[in-house]
């Protein structure tokens, strides 16, 4: 396996819901990446672990482990895929795009580029502190609907008062 996920904190029922959820989306993704004419160096694939490990501690995934491989690899792991995909969206959105979409990647090269393209993100300090404004927007915009919210609910009981 190329990468081990952190344990989740879910009740157990749920938590294998989310799991079987998690290894469907996994596979779609991973789907989208044709068959690899030759295999993966294992070195390739360890360096790429390593380096989606590292961003995705600092996208808050703490506890995301590369592991080593026996031998060339045929196909990418779904989980290791999704994790691709994640990253791939949030990379795009701070405006440094993977040099290679996900669903061209044909082989090593494809992936060493996206590999370095993670060691930069990961060393990135203006992406963490992108990151940490993401991570902060949501809880400002329902700061903004709740005092809307609020000055209507006050609006509509003036307006039937004096009425």
């Amino acid at each position: 396996m190329p990468i081990t996920l952190p344990k989740s904190d879910l009740p157990e029922d749920l938590d294998a819901a989310a799991a079987e959820q998690d290894a469907l989306v996994g596979e779609e993704l991973a789907s989208l990446i044709p068959p690899f004419e030759n295999p993966i160096k294992a070195i390739v694939m360890e360096n790429l672990g390593k380096a989606l490990a590292s961003v995705l501690a600092i996208m808050g995934m703490e506890g995301v482990e590369a592991q080593p491989y026996d031998g060339p690899v045929e196909a990418i792991d779904p989980d290791m895929v999704r994790m691709l995909m994640a990253v791939s969206m949030a990379a795009q959105d701070y405006g440094q795009p993977f040099p290679v979409a996900i669903e061209d990647i044909r082989g090593d090269q494809e992936i060493t580029a996206i590999t370095a393209a993670l060691t930069g993100l990961a060393a990135d300090r203006d992406f963490k502190d992108w990151l940490k404004e993401q991570a902060e927007a949501p809880e400002a915009e329902e700061e903004v609907i709740e005092e809307e919210a609020a000055d209507a609910g006050d609006d509509f009981f003036a307006a039937r008062t004096q009425g």
